[in-house]
């Protein structure tokens, strides 16, 4: 099933997000690693523990990655005359297999 809606991933990433108010940044919940900004650990999250998951580049040329920052090294590289829009890259369409 293929997805646009960011509420669904972020559900997912909530069972591994932890903030942490006394050190100021965020817990992941599976290993306990720290991060200062909650994106760093969304791109942990993806890249250690997701593996169910993948994303589409916004462009439409079919190339996927396992997380969003693959598709961003992607389009950097591949799209660069694209990228003079600004991208939703919080609403990158993406896919889960169950």
């Amino acid at each position: 099933m293929t997805y646009k809606i960011a509420e669904k991933r972020e559900a997912l990433y909530a069972l591994y997000l932890e903030r942490q108010e006394t050190l100021g940044g965020w817990k992941c919940r599976q290993c306990l690693t720290f991060f200062k900004q909650k994106g760093h650990l969304i791109d942990h999250v993806e890249a250690a523990h997701l593996t169910n998951i993948e994303y589409f580049c916004p462009y439409g040329c079919g190339q996927t990655g396992r997380t969003r920052k693959a598709i961003r090294y992607h389009v950097g590289i591949n799209h660069r005359q694209e990228l003079a829009s600004k991208l939703d890259w919080a609403n990158v369409e993406f896919r889960i297999y169950e």
